[in-house]
């Protein structure tokens, strides 16, 4: 995996800046869940529980996923392999928070073979 040396005294967000100033695709990911079974007045839906899984690369979605189970290892690196990574160029910096299995081995490997940064 690439090597970016942060600025001078800076935090995360300084860091941030610096990456989308040299021109390099800042990418944000993040998983949510939901109940699908709350109370609505209107309509139908299925009930359950649901998890989306989305990706933002400046103010567009860039990738989202659906599953009706919480989200592991697993499931994050399918979404990866599957559906982000074929859909960013090269040389993305991805941006998770830290959830455990955003930082296993094989999810940092999968990344860094396809030639992003975390």
């Amino acid at each position: 995996m690439e090597t970016r040396t942060p600025p001078e005294g800076g935090g995360r967000t300084t860091l941030i800046a610096a990456h989308e100033a040299a021109g390099w695709p800042v990418v944000y990911l993040d998983e949510s869940g939901f109940a699908m079974d709350m109370p609505r007045p209107h309509g139908s839906a299925p009930r359950g529980r649901g998890t989306a899984i989305g990706a933002r690369l400046a103010e567009a979605l860039c990738g989202v996923g659906l599953t009706t189970s919480n989200v592991d290892a697993d499931i994050f690196n399918l979404w990866l392999e599957r559906d982000l990574i074929p859909k960013r160029p090269t040389g993305a910096v991805l941006v998770m928070d830290t959830a455990t299995f955003h930082r296993r081995a094989d999810t940092i490997e999968i990344i860094a073979r396809a030639g992003h940064s975390l």
